[in-house]
């Protein structure tokens, strides 16, 4: 992305260039041509350089700039994840930049599109949930904040491998198989 620096950079480079051409193609070459040369790209090295430092400082800022919005929208949704209205544009708005430039930071640093992000966060929370045994699988989708129980299975078993009912009783097996043993150690202590 070109800035304000960046153009006027350009046009003196530009602007020399067009000079030591002129320069180098004249008939009539004076004593100080060759001085004259070298001070032209002294120049010319002196402006691409002062660029470089401006380009520099305004990437680094620029990063730290695009590393807190990520971060603000990350802990956005881990607030929000279980509103089914929660979408990109919500996202953005409740951090403050627009839909686009969050999608497009959050992709470039993150590696992963927004709203998968969110329906990772969305499907962790659902295994924590599942996991409880507290829940049935319906309302585990819809305590983070999937409107649609098809939805949530597919993008559970996407996510995870499993289904959510395989999932379960995946959990619940091994739930009860530590209970048995607990019990039978528990059991063991009685006949000592």
């Amino acid at each position: 992305m070109l800035t304000s620096a960046h153009s006027i950079a350009s046009a003196d480079i530009f602007t020399e260039f067009k000079i030591v051409k002129s320069g180098m193609f004249s008939i009539a070459k004076n004593s100080f041509y060759n001085l004259n040369m070298k001070s032209l790209c002294i120049k010319i090295l002196v402006i691409c350089l002062r660029n470089q430092n401006k380009t520099y400082i305004s990437t680094s800022q620029n990063t730290s700039k695009v590393r807190i919005n990520i971060q603000r929208a990350i802990e956005y949704i881990h607030r929000n994840y279980d509103n089914p209205e929660l979408n990109n544009e919500q996202i953005a708005a409740g951090i403050g930049v627009s839909s686009k430039y969050l999608s497009q930071i959050f992709h470039n640093e993150m590696g992963i599109q927004i709203h998968k992000y969110l329906n990772q966060v969305r499907i962790e929370a659902a295994q924590k949930l599942a996991v409880l045994g507290t829940m049935n699988i319906t309302e585990i989708a819809y305590a983070v904040g999937y409107r649609s129980i098809h939805t949530f299975s597919k993008i559970f078993k996407k996510t995870t491998g499993l289904t959510p009912s395989e999932f379960l009783h995946a959990n619940l097996t091994h739930a009860e198989d530590i209970y048995i043993k607990n019990d039978a150690m528990n059991r063991s202590d009685l006949f000592k």
